[in-house]
């Protein structure tokens, strides 16, 4: 989560889903702040199943969030997480981040 804002707010109407459950292996990274008498729930996660591992949200329903430069940097960290292609420090390892364009 290096880098994402410590507020963010959806910038569309969205669905957002509650967690019911957290599994054992499941690491909250980052909740819903509660605007109606609902609790916060967590909407952000990574966990792990046997070797493999895990990113999920229940965030990105709308055009404008998936949009949203913010959002698309999570999904996209979280997928090279997952695929265990982020270093340490939130970085992609060599190979993987923005690559100069041809000639630049």
């Amino acid at each position: 989560m290096r880098g994402f804002p410590a507020l963010w707010q959806d910038p569309a109407p969205d669905e957002l889903y509650r967690m019911k459950k957290l599994w054992p292996n499941c690491v909250p990274l980052a909740k819903t702040i509660a605007i109606t008498n609902g609790p916060d729930t967590t909407c952000i996660w990574v966990n792990t199943y046997g070797k493999a591992r895990v990113f999920g949200t229940t965030l990105g329903h709308a055009n404008k969030t998936v949009e949203d430069s913010a959002y698309l940097d999570l999904v996209t960290r979280g997928l090279l997480w997952a695929c265990g292609k982020l270093d340490d420090d939130g970085k992609p390892t060599a190979g993987y981040g923005k690559e100069p364009a041809p000639g630049k």
